[in-house]
């Protein structure tokens, strides 16, 4: 699957093109992105922090202490994610509506699973071979404000 708006197929480059991208130019991505099957496996992740500011890319390694990725259970229905080196903050996986837009996408939902982060909803899309973006959002009533993106590489 070629990734979409001319962005590198290579994951590490794309992760690279990712951080250097400003709020509108990551939106156009997830947008073109699909909603593949729901992925399984160990992801190393990236986070997107204040994107256009110039501080995303170190931010983005900085932060990578911090949360190196989750781990999904497709068949389970299960994630958790992988901070500070201990598998903490466990998920529930399912393909459901996007809050950003008409789309569908994989629904990384917290509501249920973490007090802590329970007011969290994630959804991601594949924008590359194993390589997928997401969208966090704070959850207020039924929907919620937009927190932040990421990215989850797939390759092994």
């Amino acid at each position: 699957m070629p990734a979409p708006s001319g962005l590198v197929s290579n994951a590490q480059d794309l992760a690279g093109a990712l951080v250097r991208m400003s709020p509108e130019e990551l939106a156009d991505v997830y947008g073109g992105g699909t909603t593949a099957a729901i992925p399984n496996g160990r992801s190393k992740g990236v986070a997107m922090l204040f994107p256009g500011s110039g501080l995303t890319p170190l931010l983005a390694r900085i932060g990578w202490l911090v949360w190196q990725g989750k781990n999904f259970d497709a068949g389970a229905g299960r994630l958790v994610n992988r901070v500070l080196g201990f598998k903490l903050i466990p998920g529930a996986l399912y393909q459901g509506p996007s809050w950003f837009d008409s789309g569908t996408a994989v629904i990384i939902d917290y509501k249920d699973t973490s007090l802590s982060f329970s007011r969290i909803r994630d959804e991601i899309r594949l924008i590359g071979p194993d390589f997928w973006l997401g969208r966090s959002y704070y959850r207020r009533g039924e929907r919620g404000s937009y927190v932040l993106s990421f990215g989850l590489d797939f390759r092994a």
